[in-house]
């Protein structure tokens, strides 16, 4: 590739007249205009780089960029209705430093414009998605329903499981034999009991092993949820106050140094003082879908969930019931035959 000489001007002794400059310049590598190298270059690439380089600095993220950028200077703006690039309106000659001034102080009012309004956006319409789904909400077992769901399955399994250690125990005494006796003959009068009471039983069964997992999957939702939800909330005031800073910054770096007589050759700002940090527009955006995807699909299937532990509920204590109730009586009918 062959080099061309760089051409440097200073500032002359009338106003707004320059002069080529015969001093030595150690920063020229850095003031140099870069230039994007692609692999395979074409006239399909040279349009995607074009292309990207009509947008916003402070909207730059290498991480998931196809194209690279060295610095703020390459991206092209608008000036006297011709597009060039930015760094060229501070070092051409045939600009004034009055002209400069205003290219620089035009330029970032619309990037800031830009930013503000594809931030804006992101947030508002999150906002929006978030208040149309509402509070994320979900069917929790308490504590009471736990310990009485555990009491109808210890039931059921004293109640129906009349060859047990525990019966064989009761039935050495004259009053427990009185309450087994009872028992086994109410079973042998009405076989169909005894299914019932299994039936009941794996549903109990069911239901504790489903209201422990369930209650595990709710909780870490939930702590998750929140989470998520708090850094969104903190996010905002984030990306603000990291775009406000980068911006004041190089914005007052530009409109210092490009009427600067002292020190005319400034190098470049690089794309590291403005582009995106680590909490960015788009991040804040990925994690607000994976929020109300997680939080739509709680929501979605919680008629569902609460369908099929109602019909568990319904169908164990039913079992139960009908158990404990006939016992009740078969006992009670022993003790007055």
């Amino acid at each position: 590739m062959k080099t061309q000489n760089i051409k440097i001007f200073e500032p002359g002794t009338k106003p707004n007249k320059y002069k080529l400059s015969t001093k030595e310049h150690p920063l020229i590598n850095e003031i140099a205009t870069s230039e994007v190298m692609f692999l395979n270059r074409d006239a399909n690439s040279e349009t995607m780089l074009t292309n990207y380089l009509r947008s916003n600095p402070f909207l730059y993220n290498p991480d998931n960029s196809k194209v690279v950028v060295d610095t703020i200077e390459d991206f092209i703006i608008k000036a006297k209705k011709e597009e060039v690039a930015f760094g060229d309106t501070l070092r051409n000659p045939k600009y004034t430093p009055k002209q400069r001034k205003r290219f620089i102080k035009k330029a970032f009012k619309i990037w800031k414009h830009e930013y503000n309004e594809k931030k804006n956006k992101t947030f508002k319409e999150n906002d929006k998605v978030i208040e149309v789904i509402g509070e994320a909400s979900y069917m929790e077992y308490t504590w009471k329903t736990k310990i009485f769901l555990f009491i109808t399955f210890v039931s059921l399994l004293f109640l129906v499981i009349t060859d047990s250690i525990v019966w064989n125990a009761l039935k050495q005494g004259t009053f427990g034999y009185s309450i087994y006796k009872s028992i086994t003959v109410m079973y042998e009068n009405m076989h169909w009991l005894k299914i019932v009471g299994n039936i009941g039983i794996y549903i109990c069964l069911i239901l504790i092993f489903y209201s422990t997992i369930y209650s595990f999957i709710i909780k870490d939702f939930r702590k998750n949820y929140k989470l998520a939800q708090s850094f969104l909330t903190n996010s905002e005031v984030s990306i603000s106050r990291d775009f406000n800073k980068k911006y004041k910054k190089a914005r007052k770096y530009y409109l210092k140094r490009v009427d600067d007589r002292k020190y005319p050759f400034f190098p470049p700002l690089d794309i590291k003082e403005v582009q995106e940090g680590k909490i960015n527009i788009r991040i804040f955006n990925e994690i607000c879908s994976v929020t109300i995807d997680r939080a739509y699909i709680m929501k979605k299937s919680k008629p569902y969930i609460t369908a099929f532990n109602s019909i568990l509920k319904f169908s164990g204590y039913a079992c139960a019931i009908v158990i404990v109730g006939l016992s009740l009586y078969s006992i009670i009918q022993s003790f007055f035959s």
